[in-house]
């Protein structure tokens, strides 16, 4: 029942408050229609120079699965993880783990390579995005509700292992995304109970989120957040715009799938069957597309490095 009734009320969340942005884009959503409920975040800090190989991850909620690829660059599927329950938002640490948010199940998956290692619960929460945090190794989950339709939350888990402390978000209802930034502090985007775009932000050290944001910049159409080692990052509907105080303070067009998942001086968007890469932050025409196999419904991706 329980599950039944997330299905329904994140799609129709989805339906009224994303999807009617007229086809705006996220690291997955663009002009393709791909589902925006999580977006991938991006680590704190660049990788170290010396990386296990890469892989690409997407959840495909249409299989209720996640298809591996290789990656810089991805043809065929390579695995298949199996057994998930509406798997959603992926992040990656530095060492090349990978976490998935497995909606249905109220739990995140952590996999090196395609083995999992580990299982993190975030009872009675509905998970649907995270971030790693570089700076001392936590994972936040964003919870876009909980599982008796309470209103959504931030999960942490110190040193990504055990049991989350679950803090409440002011002025969020809803919350969509997670994304730490190169200091510490925790940032959390939602829907407030006006269905407005807010952003709130949990510093460093501190206990308690505090709204920073209340109609993020008088817009509906900012559908994701990362951070680019300088700035918060926000997907918009023709490409990224940096933000300070709640100001833009520089915008990189992309012509092509948009998104706001940086990996070293690339960005990397996804649509329904492709995967975009950008000069960043330089923008315009993607400098490599990838056309993806055997997706049903991508909804979600990282790359492990």
């Amino acid at each position: 029942m329980l599950r039944a009734q997330f299905h329904n009320v994140s799609r129709a969340l989805l339906t009224a408050s994303i999807l009617a942005l007229a086809a705006c884009s996220a690291p997955t959503v663009n002009s393709g229609g791909v589902p925006v409920t999580a977006q991938p975040a991006t680590t704190s800090e660049l990788p170290p120079a010396k990386t296990p190989k890469a892989m690409l991850y997407v959840s495909d909620s249409g299989t209720n699965q996640v298809d591996v690829f290789n990656w810089p660059k991805p043809n065929a599927p390579i695995g298949t993880l199996s057994g998930l329950s509406e798997p959603q938002g992926q992040c990656a640490d530095q060492s090349g783990n990978v976490f998935i948010t497995n909606t249905g199940d109220e739990n995140i998956l952590e996999y090196k390579g395609t083995q999992l290692t580990n299982t993190l619960e975030d009872p009675q929460q509905y998970p649907v995005g995270c971030s790693y945090d570089a700076v001392n190794g936590n994972l936040a989950t964003a919870n876009i509700m909980g599982s008796s339709d309470t209103p959504g939350s931030v999960a942490i888990f110190a040193h990504a292992t055990g049991t989350p402390e679950i803090k409440a978000v002011a002025g969020i209802k809803h919350v969509f995304s997670v994304q730490y930034d190169g200091s510490g502090d925790l940032y959390a985007y939602g829907q407030n109970a006006s269905y407005k775009m807010s952003l709130a932000k949990l510093p460093a050290g501190s206990k308690k989120f505090r709204l920073v944001c209340a109609n993020l910049l008088s817009s509906t159409e900012i559908t994701g957040i990362g951070w680019d080692g300088k700035h918060l990052i926000f997907g918009v509907a023709t490409g990224v715009d940096r933000i300070e105080n709640c100001k833009i303070a520089g915008f990189t067009r992309l012509l092509g799938p948009v998104g706001v998942y940086i990996l070293g001086h690339r960005l990397i968007a996804m649509s329904d069957s492709a995967v975009a890469v950008y000069a960043y932050p330089k923008g315009g025409f993607p400098v490599q597309t990838y056309t993806l196999s055997g997706l049903s419904e991508p909804i979600g991706f990282a790359i492990s490095r």
